[in-house]
């Protein structure tokens, strides 16, 4: 068995990436915690574009950390399990999909477009009402 001997330079490495990584879920945390009100329903988290950030400069075993940082001013707030479970499912989708080559905004838009907006469809059985396309929008401008 091979084992890895880091040296000081590949340590310090690790350290630089692990304190940006930090940086930016503190970002996407504040981003999170002080959301743009645009209109009466639909408010602008922009905690994901440091989720985004995060997947298209480093691996997916930084992104996701990033996206559970910045997810926590959501869990004080009052978001719902499935709101969680969304936004850190779409920021792990991302960050593994960047990992084997694709663009950062093709594997987002795949997620929200190609994945999630069926499964909300189903899981409102046809009931498209004006609410349900709000909801719709709000997520995906979120994600």
């Amino acid at each position: 068995m091979i084992d890895k001997v880091l040296t000081k330079s590949s340590e310090s490495a690790v350290y630089k990436v692990l304190s940006l990584a930090l940086i930016l879920g503190l970002l996407g945390a504040l981003g999170n915690a002080f959301p743009l009100q645009s209109g009466n329903l639909i408010q602008l988290h922009f905690g994901y574009v440091a989720v985004l950030v995060a997947a298209s400069l480093f691996f997916p075993w930084v992104a996701f950390p990033v996206a559970v940082i910045s997810v926590i001013p959501g869990i004080y707030a009052g978001l719902s399990f499935w709101s969680i479970l969304i936004y850190l499912a779409g920021a792990l989708w991302v960050s593994l999909l960047r990992g084997r080559g694709y663009a950062v905004i093709v594997s987002s838009t795949v997620y929200w477009v190609v994945i999630l907006l069926p499964i909300m469809m189903l899981l409102q059985q046809g009931k498209l009402d004006t609410l349900f396309w709000i909801d719709v929008l709000e997520l995906m401008l979120n994600g």
